[in-house]
């Protein structure tokens, strides 16, 4: 009977310790995992670097009367945890980059950010699309800049 119940003890031990749940003990992160016992490495923490890029006006989409295309408004807003670095923001006909509507480049050093400008669109065609883009880095390197670009129309 000793021979049967020792091995099998030693089985219960073994399965006991080794099973541990793996996961993410790091409480500051997003993944924490309240029950894991051992730490596997898994930890994700947030960007605190985030940068928010919102086109105010025009939107994404949006048609744009020819009546109205003389003022056009181009509204972006930037902002971020991290300091503002190397904004840049293109505007062109769809297709036709060489054809420069905006070609602005900033460098500042703000959490936040907002281009206004008016053009004038008027010279253009109903139907014609154009691409807005802009770029910013957080970091005066500009290794890994965060864009966003929209599209929009006369109509």
């Amino acid at each position: 009977m000793k021979k049967v119940l020792l091995p099998l003890l030693a089985i219960a031990i073994v399965g006991v310790v080794g099973c541990q749940k793996e996961g993410c003990t790091d409480e500051t992160a997003t993944n924490y995992d309240a029950d894991a016992k051992k730490d596997d490495g898994s930890c994700v923490f947030e960007d605190h670097d985030h940068v928010h890029i919102h086109f105010e006006q025009p939107t994404n989409g949006q048609k744009i009367a020819l009546a109205n295309a003389q003022m056009v408004p181009i509204h972006i807003h930037f902002e971020s945890e991290a300091e503002l670095h190397d904004i840049e923001i293109e505007l062109h006909p769809e297709g036709d980059e060489s054809n420069l509507i905006i070609a602005f480049d900033n460098h500042v050093h703000a959490n936040e950010y907002m281009f206004i400008d008016t053009v004038d669109l008027s010279g253009f065609d109903i139907g014609d699309e154009f691409h807005l883009g802009a770029s910013v880095c957080t970091d005066h390197d500009c290794e890994e800049p965060e864009t966003a670009d929209i599209h929009f129309e006369l109509e």
